[in-house]
This record gives structure tokens, C-alpha cells and sequence, in this order.
């Protein structure tokens, strides 16, 4: 039998453990491009699921007790729970609706003294004669109930802002951090 040398290369253990590496070492850079590329698509196809499922929503909550003023809006909400669209401002205090649509709002509150405070869940309308302010919602508390509820469903425009705002109170009347403002585009 005849075999030819000019063909056959021998390499050293060595060289044979780095050939096998540079392999190995290629096909793993070649899969972490592909998960990295499929990780990517997966993002991209969750965003567009929740642009067009229209998941709006947010729940948030006041810390810490709050002293307000009547006439004044509800603001600087330092826990926010939920704020699926990035639509409200805890700052502020406002949810800005970005389509039009019926909304649940909700109004939960606490007050800590035992005292009367109404509380207006207020829509605030844009356009030309924007800030007009229209009622959709009432709750109040008294000596009796320290705490109350208003649940609301509301058909809201594109660019409207939702807050809660201090009708009436009594003096000394305070909030508790269990006062939680949510809303929920149905």
C-alpha cells in the first residue's frame, strides 16, 4: 500500500488542542450572534404586542402623610405601582390619556384624623379652550369612615389628563399613604 506524505500534515498534541478550541471557540461567538439576534426579535416582538394590545394602565400611591389644601390637586405620588404606556407624571399627579377610549378610574382614600375630605376625580380637557375641568367622580370621608372609594368609567380623548383634586375638607384633614389613584383604559 502506498500513502502519501505530501498531503499528511502531523501536528503536536498542542497545536491539535488549539485547532479544537479555535472550532469551538468560533461556533460559540456564531450561537451567541444568534441568541443575541433572537433576544433582540423577542424584544421587539413584545413591544409591538403591547402597542397593540393598548395595555394603558397605572396604579400609584401617596407616602408618607400628606397635608393638601382644598381647591388643590393631588400630587407628588411616591410610589407607583404600575404605569403600563408610561402615562402618568407622579410629579403631577396626572394620568394623560394617549388614545381616546372608556377608562376606569378609580379613587381610593384615607384620611388619617377621622375628618371630612371630598375628593373630585377630575378630567381636564385640551384643545382650544383647554382647562376646562369636568366631575366624573366624588369620594369623601367623614367622623364615621375614614376611608372611601369611588370607582368610575369615563369616555376620555387622546391628550385629556386625569387627576383627583381637594374639593372640600376639613381643617387638619390628612392623608394617609394608603390614598391609591388608578386607571385603566378598558
Amino acid at each position: 500500500m502506498y500513502f502519501s506524505t505530501k498531503y499528511c500534515v502531523r501536528l503536536t498534541p498542542l497545536e491539535t488542542l488549539q485547532s479544537v478550541f479555535n472550532t469551538k471557540l468560533k461556533t460559540r461567538d456564531e450561537n451567541l450572534d444568534q441568541i443575541n439576534k433572537l433576544t433582540r426579535k423577542i424584544v421587539d416582538l413584545e413591544t409591538e404586542h403591547r402597542r397593540r394590545s393598548g395595555a394603558i394602565a397605572f396604579s400609584a400611591e401617596l407616602k408618607g402623610y400628606k397635608y393638601f389644601k382644598t381647591g388643590r390637586a393631588i400630587k407628588k405620588y411616591s410610589c407607583v405601582f404600575c404605569d403600563e404606556g408610561n402615562n402618568f407624571n407622579p410629579e403631577t399627579g396626572e394620568f394623560t390619556a394617549p388614545v381616546d377610549g372608556v377608562y376606569l378610574v378609580s379613587a381610593t382614600v384615607v384620611e388619617l384624623n377621622g375628618m371630612y375630605v371630598n375628593i373630585g376625580v377630575y378630567v381636564k380637557a385640551t384643545g382650544f379652550h383647554g382647562g376646562d375641568e369636568t366631575v366624573i367622580g366624588v369620594t369623601q370621608t367623614n367622623t364615621a369612615k375614614n376611608s372611601a372609594c369611588s370607582v368610575n368609567v369615563a369616555d376620555i380623548k387622546a391628550g385629556e389628563k386625569v387627576f383627583l383634586k381637594i374639593d372640600d375638607m376639613d381643617k387638619g384633614a390628612e392623608l394617609s399613604s394608603s390614598t391609591i389613584f388608578t386607571c385603566i383604559k378598558l
